[in-house]
């Protein structure tokens, strides 16, 4: 998938209703729990993540011995089977990046990429590399999220046609919604 597929597929996916991101879950044998952005990003992953990167093709550096243990520490590797995205590992990293701290998609790439590399990162490492990208993007001063996308094409829609009525800006948004929804069942059917 090129990077502009994989930029259409994220954007059809931050058109989807709740019910149709799960229907799409279960299509690809994914957990449908969690928050809307977490939903996404699992869809998007399994679907543009070629299948060369899968954890049996990973380096052994780069994966956890089963039955070892992993404390929560600064100079512990990260390693594919033993980091968690819970509470607890999400309380120890606040405490070396900062409070803003929380599991981001381009955290979780990251962490992604140096496995892939064979260089698996400490937690101090991690914490580093998140704090200088979240300050990075912070002063760009990112567009709205993209899951906002209802909000993003209700301003963009009531710009370009100021007279527009609600039940107008209605229909606008779902005849585009159905456009994304079948988009996205595309490229899932060819993942």
């Amino acid at each position: 998938m090129t990077s502009h597929e994989q930029k259409t597929f994220l954007n059809a996916l931050n058109y989807l209703t709740t019910q149709e991101l799960e229907e799409l879950c279960n299509t690809l044998t994914l957990p449908a729990s969690g928050t809307r952005d977490q939903v996404i990003a699992r869809i998007y992953r399994r679907v543009t993540t070629p299948p060369s990167t899968h954890t049996a093709l990973l380096p052994q550096v780069s994966l956890a011995k089963p039955g070892s243990t992993y404390p929560l520490r600064k100079e512990t590797l990260i390693l594919k089977g033993s980091f968690k995205t819970n509470a607890a590992t999400k309380h120890f990293l606040q405490k070396l990046a900062g409070p803003e701290f929380s599991f981001t998609p381009f955290g979780q790439d990251w962490i992604s990429q140096q496995w892939q590399k064979g260089t698996p990162p400490t937690y101090e490492a991690f914490a580093r590399y998140w704090k200088q990208e979240y300050a990075k993007r912070k002063e760009l001063k990112e567009a709205p999220r993209e899951e906002w996308a209802y909000e993003t094409f209700k301003q963009q829609f009531s710009l370009k046609y100021p007279d527009a009525s609600k039940q107008e800006l209605a229909h606008a948004w779902d005849i585009l919604r159905e456009k994304q929804l079948t988009l996205a069942k595309k490229y899932v059917a060819d993942a």
